[in-house]
């Protein structure tokens, strides 16, 4: 399994995680309006094996993109 986490601070309302593939595909996006620090799980066999990107936004604005690599 996969974990990413995440802070959401007390200005923001809400946070977006969406893992999309390399020719730019979203695959998954999940979604959290909890405060403080959360996290998401991405399940071993949800995927290929491979590179994928995944990319923060909160309220909106994009926060980061980040490459996970996924093996079998």
């Amino acid at each position: 399994d996969f974990h990413i986490n995440f802070e959401l601070f007390k200005k923001s309302k809400s946070t977006k995680l969406y893992v999309y593939d390399l020719t730019g595909k979203q695959l998954e996006c999940y979604s959290s309006n909890k405060q403080g620090v959360s996290s998401v799980t991405i399940k071993g066999g949800r995927f290929f094996a491979g590179s994928y990107l995944y990319t923060l936004i909160v309220d909106g604005e994009l926060v980061d993109t980040k490459t996970m690599i996924l093996t079998d």
